[in-house]
């Protein structure tokens, strides 16, 4: 899937917002749109763009080199399928916010260097390229979920993991480095009633205290 038919469709004037379809269709056959291709909205390239607004597909599973480059969105949602962000993917974009989903594999090299990310949520163990993070100066606070440590995991002023056995050793700091908590989940699903719900955990990192905020959670589509 690429940005360049758009940003040419509306030639002198600035794309805002793309919504990429699950499916296209061509030829009256449907294809699964799986792929954002290398430089598809890379406004290193593409000049009108300026994207402050992004729906990815939820059949999405790769997303390519410097696709999202200079991206004005604060965050984007990645859907439950992407299993792989490119290299430079987001890098000099705008985004204050990422998590990664459960099922990522991979993130590339500098993915989201140079953002004004403050923080970020990491479901499982993928292998993080090398300074993934690197740039962004008001990274504060990173929570990990997975009991492993993703490959290449980087920590931050405020750094939160399920295990310090795990949790030991981190490829390189951002600021300044403390683990502030270690979880202990009492509770790993939960119904959702349209209220904030709580789940019960325990602080193992003594002289700590537990800070965990679950306002954003909501209902999945």
């Amino acid at each position: 899937a690429s940005c360049y038919s758009i940003s040419q469709r509306y030639s002198g004037t600035y794309v805002k917002s793309v919504d990429f379809p699950d499916y296209v269709n061509v030829s009256g056959i449907d294809y699964k749109v799986i792929e954002i291709g290398n430089q598809a909205c890379d406004a290193n390239r593409i000049s009108s763009l300026r994207l402050q607004k992004v729906n990815l597909p939820k059949t999405v599973e790769s997303i390519g080199d410097y696709a999202f480059r200079k991206c004005w969105c604060n965050s984007i949602v990645f859907p439950n399928q992407l299993k792989t962000i490119g290299e430079y993917a987001f890098k000099d974009s705008r985004l204050t916010f990422v998590e990664l989903p459960m099922n990522i594999q991979s993130v590339g090299t500098g993915a989201f260097q140079n953002c004004n990310i403050d923080t970020v949520v990491v479901n499982n163990s993928a292998k993080l390229g090398q300074d993934v993070f690197a740039g962004n100066n008001n990274l504060k606070t990173i929570i990990y979920c997975s009991a492993n440590a993703p490959q290449n995991w980087v920590a931050v002023d405020k750094t939160y993991v399920p295990d310090l056995t795990q949790y030991s050793s981190p490829s390189s700091y951002i600021g300044i480095y403390h683990i502030h908590e270690m979880i202990s989940w009492k509770q790993t699903t939960f119904g959702y009633t349209g209220k904030v719900h709580i789940p019960e955990y325990t602080n193992n990192v003594n002289g700590y205290t537990v800070t965990m905020d679950f306002g954003n959670l909501h209902k999945d589509d």
